[in-house]
């Protein structure tokens, strides 16, 4: 008896040890949002040994799983994100790969009206069936039932054009798409978009595609009353001509009428982060202003902290004080704006950040008088591959500064 208790232990602790070892995982793509409840809200994404990913969120307050799946697309650049409007309801959004060969993906949006305690069955906001790139997605309120989910879609590419469209519907908490637009019929075809609720509808900034590769800032205004977008305007005439995409999205944040605006550019060929200011609810927009002060990788965000103040980060190559060594850095900058001038602070270290691609975009927030930065870690494990090359592991990091 003693001799069988004793294998029986032993066959349970191997069963444990391997459970174990298939339920390790690394964070990563983290984003935050501030929700109509005046919750903050954090988005993350688990990735598992045996191929398993889940889309995870908090409050502040307890941890919860959104949805898991084999067949979803982890990438740096065009992650999940989440929207808390209304009395309790909340959709989320997240990709799925369709077709490996050709780098198909679908967008899937999944609903919640009893405040994240159960959620629907996964849906796309687009309605065709082709094999083509669809992502990118910024999500914003329009009623109490209703939203509007904006992104880029790949289906032209099945006719053989090679067109990227920027499209939207609005949404309501039942699944059902409601209204169903082309924005525009050209676009950049992987920089995100990003979009913010205003006064008077909805403010859309994206990298638009011109004649000649131009490749600048353009916005689109949605007017809730009247169910109808207007004509894309520039931000800036930037006039980048670059034949491919720069995978480095803008940012907007808005307050009443007055809009801010941050992107990423070429200026006097050199990379470059700009921020532009519209006090008249998007629009037009001030001449902007260079917000880094070494060369930079853009990956920028922005937020607002005051009626007349944002704050600005993004990525930048620095020297150290101590050698030539050059690191990257997440910096910060506040922007002062009002009706007659417009200035910035001098820059902040946040951290020091691995440029890496799996560093993706770090995220903020202006929460309780605090700014709140979230970011995708790459840590070294001190294990090197078959190429000489040590292997790193993914951590989502929350870095808290006070203002």
């Amino acid at each position: 008896m003693r001799f069988s208790f004793t294998i029986i232990v032993i066959i349970t602790l191997s069963l444990f040890l391997v459970r174990c070892e298939s339920n390790s995982f690394e964070t990563s793509v983290p984003n935050l949002h501030i929700g109509e409840d005046g919750a903050l809200y954090k988005t993350w994404t688990r990735e598992y040994e045996d191929g398993r990913a889940e889309l995870w969120y908090s409050n502040n307050e307890q941890e919860h799983k959104i949805s898991g799946g084999t067949d979803w697309l982890i990438n740096w650049a065009d992650f999940p994100s989440m929207l808390q409007y209304g009395t309790g309801k909340m959709v989320a959004n997240y990709l799925v790969l369709t077709d490996e060969a050709t780098f198909a993906y679908d967008i899937k949006l999944i609903l919640s009206n009893d405040n994240g305690e159960t959620w629907s069955k996964p849906f796309s906001p687009h309605t065709d069936s082709t094999l083509t790139e669809h992502g990118f997605v910024s999500l914003v309120s329009v009623r109490d039932d209703a939203f509007m989910a904006i992104w880029l879609d790949g289906r032209e590419y099945s006719t053989g054009k090679d067109v990227m469209q920027l499209r939207a519907a609005l949404i309501n908490d039942s699944g059902e798409l409601e209204n169903e637009w082309i924005i525009d019929d050209n676009v950049c075809s992987c920089c995100a978009t990003d979009a913010i609720e205003t006064e008077n509808g909805i403010s859309v900034v994206y990298r638009d595609r011109d004649d000649g590769e131009i490749r600048d800032i353009s916005l689109v205004n949605f007017d809730k009353n009247t169910r109808t977008w207007t004509d894309p305007i520039y931000v800036h005439a930037d006039n980048w001509m670059i034949a491919g995409c720069p995978v480095n999205g803008p940012a907007i944040t808005a307050t009443l009428d007055q809009t801010v605006v941050v992107w990423y550019t070429m200026h006097n060929e050199t990379t470059s982060v700009f921020v532009a200011h519209s006090d008249n609810d998007s629009l037009n927009f001030s001449p902007p202003l260079i917000v880094n002060t070494e060369n930079t990788i853009g990956r920028l965000d922005v937020c607002l902290t005051s009626h007349n103040s944002s704050e600005i980060s993004w990525i930048e190559e620095s020297t150290t004080p101590l050698s030539e060594k050059r690191i990257s850095l997440l910096k910060r900058r506040t922007f002062y704006f009002d009706d007659d001038t417009m200035f910035l602070s001098s820059p902040t270290i946040i951290s020091e950040i691995s440029n890496a691609r799996s560093s993706g975009f770090p995220k903020m927030e202006y929460f309780n008088e605090e700014l709140v930065i979230v970011l995708t870690d790459v840590i070294g494990t001190g294990v090197l591959d078959e190429n000489g090359r040590e292997s790193e592991r993914l951590e989502v990091k929350t870095i808290v500064n006070h203002l």
